[in-house]
């Protein structure tokens, strides 16, 4: 099951990245797109100076999409700054409808004073150019972010040591029932706790640390987009559910979703393009 559309959006995300990183625009960076931070950027920005400097949060568009979507981009980037000092918007340098995408959204960030930068990408070769640049939210401690990133162990890449494909079925059926009873309640825990004792405790008898594995099994779903931080499934989450729900765990259809998401949420597929 291949996506297009989602394979280009992470190919202009990691072109733009490696463009600001190899020509330093912000500093001496590097970038961490898997962290388990909700709401999830598509691309971060981090320091590798020894002083930590404001972490940067992107939302990137693709080209040939309809307004709606650019619209919508600027509500994901505001809510980054829940989170990030820096976030910006990048967006394709195209008329679309009669209207240049980039300078109608940078008109609407001035216009509302809103503190997420504008980029725009030549849609040929991607190469990025700021039109706007974001300003600092000074409400974001970044000295406590970069504590909180570094306990997170921020990389490019999935970690993948405990979580079987069928675990994978039994916990997202597990979410959603779980969801159905408790549609207004943070349920990650009570989730984990059900996973926990009707399978995970099965296949870890001699355990005496059961939390370290909930943990494993929480950072998986966390890295992959999964669920939100509620415990709830995230519109991907859902998707894999339903394909899980109508092929069943060992279906080609469901391998095929998950080693996507796999190769996408999990960054593997950019850690293998930069090896190239």
């Amino acid at each position: 099951m291949f996506n297009i559309m989602g394979f280009l959006h992470d190919k202009i995300a990691d072109k733009i990245a490696q463009y600001f990183i190899k020509n330093k625009t912000f500093g001496n960076r590097y970038m961490a797109s898997i962290i388990p931070i909700f709401p999830k950027p598509d691309i971060i920005l981090l320091s590798l100076s020894k002083k930590p400097l404001p972490q940067i949060a992107f939302e990137i568009k693709p080209p040939h999409a309809n307004k709606r979507e650019y619209l919508t981009g600027i509500g994901q980037a505001v809510s980054y700054l829940m989170t990030f000092p820096l976030v910006y918007i990048v967006l394709p340098n195209e008329i679309i409808d009669g209207l240049h995408i980039p300078s109608f959204i940078k008109e609407i960030t001035e216009k509302t004073d809103l503190k997420i930068g504008v980029i725009s990408y030549n849609i040929f070769n991607y190469e990025p150019k700021i039109i706007k640049d974001a300003s600092l939210e000074e409400k974001i401690n970044i000295n406590e972010l970069e504590n909180r990133i570094n306990n997170l162990k921020p990389r490019s890449w999935l970690f993948w040591m405990d979580t079987s494909l069928e675990e994978v079925g039994e916990m997202l059926f597990k979410i959603s029932e779980i969801e159905s009873k408790y549609p207004n309640k943070k349920i990650k825990k009570i989730v984990l706790d059900k996973i926990w004792n009707e399978f995970l405790s099965k296949r870890y008898p001699k355990t005496k640390r059961p939390e370290s594995f909930k943990l494993n099994y929480k950072l998986f779903f966390d890295t992959l987009n999964i669920w939100t931080g509620s415990g709830k499934l995230t519109v991907l989450g859902n998707r894999l559910y339903e394909i899980c729900k109508k092929y069943s765990v060992d279906s080609n259809e469901f391998k095929d979703a998950f080693h996507y998401v796999i190769l996408t949420e999990g960054g593997i597929h950019e850690n293998f393009n930069s090896n190239l």
